[in-house]
């Protein structure tokens, strides 16, 4: 495991000590289900080239695993100028109901993966998996995991892989 996983899930970790007190742990039904949805997956998408312009979502709604109403959005800011650095910006608003925007600064061209995952490390949401250039980014989330049903009020992570960099924060939906 690469030094930006191990910090990713030493946080994740440390996050789940710091609000022990919180209580909703996921039915281990609702675990397996989504180990399973996570390992049909690979399978849809093992070993198959994605084609020009062709997203992971895009794949993953095309094989029937993917929910497309889980991603309400993802927007190129045209008013920015082209960044100089690589970002990953606060979402906004935090707290949220029902939506959330998380905004992202890519200085150069990159394979971008943006993940929501829960409490305990466990993937939400694929918001972004494909190749994108340079440029200011927003993706909006609408609270709903993999399968299009409403994730519980709660702390939540959203991890942002572009290239070699990545950096992690945390959103709080309120129901």
């Amino acid at each position: 495991m690469s030094k930006s996983g191990r910090s990713f899930w030493l946080f994740v970790f440390l996050s789940v000590l710091m609000t022990a007190s919180l209580k909703g742990e996921p039915e281990e039904k609702e675990g397996r289900d989504l180990l399973l949805r996570t390992v049909k997956i690979a399978q849809a998408l093992s070993g198959q080239k994605l084609a020009a312009g062709e997203s992971f979502a895009k794949r993953a709604v095309l094989v029937g695993i993917l929910d497309p109403s889980t991603v309400t959005g993802v927007e190129r800011r045209q008013d920015a100028e082209i960044p100089t650095s690589f970002q990953l910006h606060q979402n906004f608003p935090n707290p949220f109901n029902p939506t959330t925007d998380i905004q992202y600064d890519l200085a150069a061209e990159s394979e971008v993966s943006l993940i929501v995952y829960n409490l305990l490390g466990q993937e939400v949401a694929t918001l972004v998996q494909e190749r994108q250039p340079a440029g200011a980014y927003t993706v909006s989330w609408n609270g709903r995991d993999v399968s299009g049903r409403e994730v519980p009020s709660g702390i939540y992570f959203y991890r942002i892989q572009a290239g070699t960099l990545s950096d992690v924060r945390k959103a709080v939906l309120l129901r």
